[in-house]
């Protein structure tokens, strides 16, 4: 790679043009015998060159465009004719056209390509005035405008990637200073869109520009010869945004011209041109032919994030000698932006307990699309405690006994346009606290749950001290939540990503999160891969939604308008208090079918390339199709939703009697309710309630008025509720909760977490043009870590020494890894195969570095790393950087608890009362190296304690607490406490006194790295007949996730 500028070795007798075309820097200009010339210079191989003397006279101008396949060149001189011809190789040229330029002049770096064609900014040469003139033929025909400004010799510009507009700089005819000038045209018009002055200090002469994009941060360079009373003057160039919002310092010209060129290759930027006295035509990279602006030198020496992108290539964020202890907030470690997150169910969740009743199988029941790599999610979810949460109970639509419930039913447009819908949040906030966290605009990052929007008037607090009053960190984490829009004095966490794995109680199994990716060995060999799921997060970004449970039978409402939420004005929102209609015109979603829009949204966005995820071919029977299909949805099969529903129902019908049962018990034992159901089971109680209401009062000892309460709470509310969700689900009618619509479900349209992960394809080949078949087809174990404290080494932003190329292997077990990721700062790159070895190649600013590679082991399912310290010379290395991957440290260990209690209660009527539970916990224990050095106060958890809290049989429960300690030889010691426990209803501290019916203590035990123990013990109460539980559990001493 070509490290700093290099004289070509020709001296040339006019300014070069310069253009990016074929991978390589093209220049042109006029010999010293007045010959056009094209030399290209491969400047990110070995600097070598190759150069082709045209056959005829250049004129004192020559510019170049490079649109296509073709390269467009344009030879000339002020105030005589202009000609144009184009190359398929620099050396055989099209026959000659001439412009409609009529006593004017242009400049090497006036001509360009962009979306429309053509187009060349000339001037006439009495008084300045700019034309642009543009061509959508490849220059056969020409159209000439005049633009509103007047211009000195000579003009510049360069296509707009973002506007497709064109980006002009010039310096004002009328001169003085600040009379440099960018201006933003639009060739429609044309018209001057925006423009910007730079301070210069004198009057400017020629000019030259490039649109850049480091790092995907739109921009440009700008470079203007600055007269003086003693001549032409020196070059200056400054650096913006290409919104011309402002414009950068003056940066310095390292040398001597009288005319030179910019151009921009993807990655770096270039500059050519002919020396002031000799004449010497050279040819450098921007990052050292200019200097630093001030602004960038006061930057130096002060500390940097290695994983951010630097303001400026000339800027490296070098890494120091120092190593300091930082804490790492929670990161999914295998997770990209526009892979997919999807969590499993343990089977008893609504959605959960759902999908379980499909074909074929459904384990997962909520997923995600990563919009940053590693740390920021996007998904669709909904608040459920908004609607279950009895103080305040605002969406119930009853009261029993001094409490609110949904005697029938939930407010129906609650249940149809669930709230907060698509939503942002840092995996942190996703996984573990349920925040609507402060964005970088320093506004939370979902308007829908804006704490400080719906609650004007309130400023924010700032984070209270560790020790401060339980109330202070109260009304700071009170702001942190989400804010209900129609009552902001109430606010929810959402965290409806769980951050461990499913446990499932009636099969012992446990399973994984996963994350949806591709392969990473096709990725390593196609990038475009990656942008095409740049494109589909991109689109997820853009999506307003709801969430409707009806998408889960026709996922395809995602596209119709006519089922977004109605519009504010609409009357079914008359009544309801200010923000009842945060839904209005937003799309209906669940989270599997939020993914498929993002991806027909991103299909929409750019329609020359669509993303194909199944096609007409399928290939599994259980990939049932529509006809005509919808390209990624699948038929699910009347009886099966049937079948599916009718489980949904009566799950919804038993967990409404157990709460209101659980409910009861608590009033009674508060002596809020004058009913005492202690000697009688549920089942019993249906029994009795079912009954002739006499034998109901005289088996009960009630009042005839709370009979008819009991039957209320105990038969019609939870059939009420119970036939509303199912109607919701299967005929988007939340307003029923009295006929069984959903018996007669009929044929869905949707797709699932698991039809995505099972039935969409990988990215494959495709002979079909303007198709891309396939996203995803890989699942890797989800590897999300906890905040936890890491010694990092500190970094410091540096003067770069120019661009570099860095090259080099990834190993493991002297295996080369294909589809590592590999990072040089911010720069990333993937290992892939080439001839007989894998590695990789990165253009990369030269300096200091603490290069990192991973990769997913699936022997392990864990990640491996490693690191290295280099020192990057600019250009090209003396050798291969090669990096050694590692196993996850053993002194990092996951501890791992699952299992169940099972309680009973014995009654004399009726069946038993039984509650069961699940446990599952995991917790990450670290005993650090010594050589690491003294931690932080704190930093490493080598302890851990809990409680496990059973579901309640009736009035009792079993409660489980539970101590380990991670001892040096990474061995665990646990302890294990447990009650059966009567009247146990605040759970939120220990149960005392007569709570307390059995206690069981365990004899302290250890679990050895990579081992298991099972533990079992029951309870049994001197009751007759005798109350139990049952509990079983397994510990499991595992390496944590690197």
């Amino acid at each position: 790679m070509l490290a700093h500028a290099r004289n070509t070795g020709e001296q040339v007798t006019s300014a070069p043009a310069a253009v990016w075309w074929n991978d390589t820097v093209w220049l042109a200009y006029r010999a010293v015998n007045g010959r056009a010339v094209l030399r290209s210079v491969d400047v990110l191989g070995d600097g070598s060159q190759k150069r082709h003397e045209a056959a005829f006279a250049c004129g004192e101008t020559a510019a170049l465009a490079a649109p296509d396949d073709r390269l467009h060149l344009i030879t000339g001189t002020a105030g005589g004719t202009y000609e144009h011809r184009s190359t398929l190789d620099g050396v055989g040229f099209s026959a000659v056209r001439p412009l409609p330029i009529s006593d004017g002049f242009i400049g090497p770096s006036a001509f360009t390509a962009y979306s429309g064609g053509l187009a060349v900014l000339w001037a006439e040469n009495i008084g300045g005035q700019a034309h642009l003139l543009t061509s959508a033929d490849d220059g056969s025909t020409w159209e000439d405008a005049l633009l509103p400004f007047s211009v000195q010799p000579e003009p510049a510009i360069c296509a707009d990637p973002v506007s497709g507009g064109l980006l002009v700089a010039y310096g004002d005819r009328a001169g003085g200073e600040g009379s440099f000038t960018i201006a933003l045209v639009d060739p429609e018009g044309p018209f001057v869109v925006r423009r910007i002055t730079a301070p210069t200090p004198g009057a400017c002469a020629r000019a030259a520009i490039c649109a850049t994009n480091y790092h995907n941060h739109p921009g440009l360079h700008v470079a203007a010869q600055e007269r003086s009373r003693f001549g032409n003057g020196e070059w200056r160039a400054r650096s913006g945004l290409n919104a011309l919002t402002e414009i950068g310092e003056p940066e310095d010209f390292g040398g001597a011209s009288d005319g030179l060129s910019l151009v921009f290759d993807g990655t770096h930027a270039w500059v050519a041109w002919k020396d002031y006295l000799g004449g010497d035509l050279s040819v450098g990279p921007y990052a050292t032919t200019f200097d630093l602006p001030l602004d960038l030198h006061a930057k130096l020496g002060t500390p940097c994030d290695p994983a951010g992108c630097p303001p400026d290539p000339r800027l490296v964020c070098a890494a120091t000698d120092v190593v300091e202890w930082q804490i790492v907030p929670p990161i999914i470690h295998n997770a990209r932006r526009g892979d997919l997150i999807l969590t499993p169910g343990d089977g008893v969740g609504l959605i959960g307990a759902l999908l379980g009743r499909l074909r074929p199988p459904q384990t997962y029941d909520h997923m995600g699309i990563m919009i940053g790599d590693h740390t920021l999610i996007r998904h669709a979810t909904m608040a459920h405690d908004r609607l279950q949460r009895r103080n305040p109970g605002r969406f119930m639509t009853g009261e029993f006994f001094g409490e609110r419930a949904p005697a029938d039913g939930f407010r129906p447009d609650a249940l149809t346009y669930g709230w907060p819908g698509t939503i942002t949040q840092s995996v942190e906030d996703a996984f573990f606290t349920g925040f609507n966290t402060l964005g970088p605009t320093g506004r939370p990052f979902n308007r829908q749950g804006d704490f400080f929007a719906h609650n004007p008037g309130v400023g924010p607090l700032p984070r209270p001290a560790a020790d401060a009053p339980r109330s202070e960190w109260e009304a700071w984490m009170k702001q942190q939540l989400f804010a209900d829009p129609e009552y902001p004095s109430d606010s929810y966490p959402i965290h409806n990503l769980p951050n461990l794995p499913a446990y499932v109680r009636d099969t012992g199994q446990t399973i994984e999160g996963i994350v949806l990716k591709p392969p990473p060995e096709l990725e390593a060999r196609d990038p475009h891969i990656r942008q095409v799921l740049h494109r589909v997060a991109a689109a997820a970004e853009t999506i307003d939604g709801h969430y409707r449970f009806y998408a889960y039978t026709s996922s395809g409402i995602a596209l119709d308008s006519k089922l977004f939420g109605p519009a504010a004005t609409d009357p079914i929102w008359e009544g309801r208090p200010p923000g009842a209609a945060w839904a209005a015109g937003t799309r209906p979603v669940v989270c599997s079918s939020f993914v498929w829009a993002a991806i027909q949204l991103a299909n929409a966005a750019a329609p020359g390339q669509r993303i194909e995820l199944e096609g007409s071919a399928t290939e599994d029977p259980e990939e049932l199709l529509a006809s005509p299909s919808v390209d990624g949805l699948y038929r699910y099969l009347s009886d099966e939703r049937e079948h599916a529903g009718q489980a949904l129902h009566e799950l919804l019908v038993e967990r409404v009697r157990k709460e209101v049962y659980q409910a009861v018990q608590e009033l009674k034992y508060e002596e809020r309710l004058p009913i005492d159901l202690t000697t009688i089971g549920i089942t019993g109680l249906l029994g009795v309630l079912a009954g002739p209401a006499a034998a109901a009062i005289a088996l009960l000892g009630l009042t005839p008025e709370n009979i008819a309460n009991l039957k209320l709470l105990f038969e019609d509310m939870p059939d009420d509720v119970a036939t509303q969700m199912c109607n919701t689900f299967a005929k988007d009618r939340a307003d029923e909760t009295d006929e069984r619509l959903w018996e007669s479900p009929g044929e869905g349209l949707a797709v699932s977490p698991d039809d995505i992960r099972l039935f969409w394809d990988p990215p494959t080949s495709t002979t079909r043009e303007r198709v891309w078949h396939g996203l995803y087809g890989r699942a890797e174990r989800l590897l999300l870590t906890p905040s936890r404290p890491e010694p990092r080494r500190v970094h410091q932003w540096d003067r770069s020494r120019g661009p570099a190329l860095v090259t080099g292997t990834v190993r493991y077990r002297d295996i080369e890894i294909e589809g590592a990721t590999v990072r040089f700062g911010c720069e990333t790159t993937m290992t892939r195969k080439a001839d007989r070895h894998t590695g990789y190649a990165l253009a990369v600013s030269a300096g200091r570095y603490e290069a990192f590679a991973s990769a997913y082991w699936p022997d392990t399912n864990q990640q491996l790393t490693g690191r290295v310290l280099v020192e990057v010379e600019a250009g090209d290395q003396p050798g291969p950087i090669d990096i050694l991957l590692e196993d996850p440290p053993e002194w990092r260990r996951l501890l791992s608890c699952t299992g169940r209690i099972d309680t009973v209660r014995r009654v004399l009527v009726g069946e038993d009362d039984w509650a069961h539970a699940t446990v599952n916990a995991q917790a990450t224990l670290t005993w650090a190296p010594e050589t690491w050095g003294p931690p932080p106060d704190n930093a490493f958890v080598t302890t851990w304690s809990t409680a496990f809290i059973g579901d309640h049989a009736q009035r009792f429960n079993v409660r489980v607490d539970m101590s380990v300690t991670l001892r040096a030889d990474l061995s665990l010691e646990v302890t294990v406490r447990s009650m059966l426990c009567e009247n146990y209803f605040d759970t939120s501290k220990p149960p005392a006194g007569d709570q307390i019916v059995t206690t069981h203590a365990l004899e302290p035990f250890t679990v050895a790295p990579g081992g298991g123990s099972d533990v079992k013990f029951d309870h049994v109460s001197g009751n007759f007949p005798p109350d139990r539980g049952h509990v079983e559990f397994t510990i499991r001493n595992l390496t944590a996730p690197a």
